[in-house]
């Protein structure tokens, strides 16, 4: 993600600082150092590598604009920071993203569309799709093909030829891990997967199996929290104004999609 912040910077005349978090160091700076064999001058493009501390000093320093993606309450520190200096913050913050699909929605395109839409890069993207409703006449057959799909994926080191790998750290792991288990106590019903992988292969990773859980309620940690990671609740629908209801009754945003055959129809609800 680096580069979309990095480059309408350099376009637009400026040098820049990043800051990557600390627990993907090593690949922001591979991107940093590729921008620098483009020719550029020394100094344009740096990058300052620590934990949060390094961050509130970048903050603190003169600088024109702060570019942040991350954490909804660190967004809100550096915010403020930046509203004190009146200087400008763009701010991409935590995403519960939602997926609706309609019963006149072709299945297995919505099917192949919203497995990479939840599970690329392991669930670990901003505007991955978190929370997903599927209109009642289709919900059963929706599902059981989703399974199907989840099975197919292979699981592992993902500089080999896998589809998913681990999660960024044992902390996030534990997160979700957790997230599952208060579903569960819940009442959710896990479809497939739930478990952290212990096969002699993948233990020493942060490996947790992709999860399709069913049976949810709006009181869940999957339903209220941001989930980073393989993990998708899917719930049953009957109208239009309960879908909507039911995407909108999150205190993320940052994006959704919408699976039908009736553009009206799908304009529609996405502009409620």
């Amino acid at each position: 993600m680096v580069t979309s912040g990095v480059l309408p910077a350099i376009i637009a005349g400026n040098t820049v600082v990043v800051k990557p978090s600390e627990y993907t160091s090593l690949s922001q700076k591979l991107v940093v150092d590729l921008i620098n064999q483009t020719g550029l001058p020394d100094g344009v493009v740096n990058i300052v590598i620590g934990g949060s501390e390094v961050g509130k000093l970048l903050v603190d320093s003169s600088i024109d604009l702060a570019w942040f993606t991350g954490s909804t309450r660190t967004g809100l520190d550096i915010y403020r920071k930046c509203g004190d200096k009146f200087i400008k913050a763009l701010l991409e913050m935590g995403g519960s993203s939602a997926g609706i699909v309609m019963a006149d929605a072709d299945i297995e395109n919505a099917v192949e569309n919203l497995y990479w839409a939840r599970f690329l890069n392991c669930g670990q993207v901003c505007t991955a799709v978190k929370r997903l409703f599927i209109e009642k006449p289709i919900f059963d057959k929706f599902v059981s093909q989703f399974i199907e799909r989840i099975k197919k994926a292979k699981i592992g080191d993902p500089l080999q030829t896998n589809d998913i790998g681990p999660l960024m750290n044992k902390k996030q792991l534990e997160t979700l891990k957790e997230q599952v288990k208060d579903a569960i106590s819940k009442g959710a019903k896990v479809e497939v997967g739930g478990n952290v992988i212990t096969s002699d292969d993948l233990k020493n990773g942060n490996y947790f199996e992709s999860t399709i859980l069913t049976n949810i309620n709006s009181d869940m940690e999957v339903m209220l929290q941001e989930t980073f990671g393989p993990v998708l609740p899917i719930v049953e629908f009957e109208t239009l104004e309960d879908v909507v209801n039911l995407a909108n009754d999150t205190e993320y945003g940052l994006s959704a999609e919408i699976y039908t055959s009736d553009l009206e129809k799908g304009r529609k609800l996405a502009k409620t």
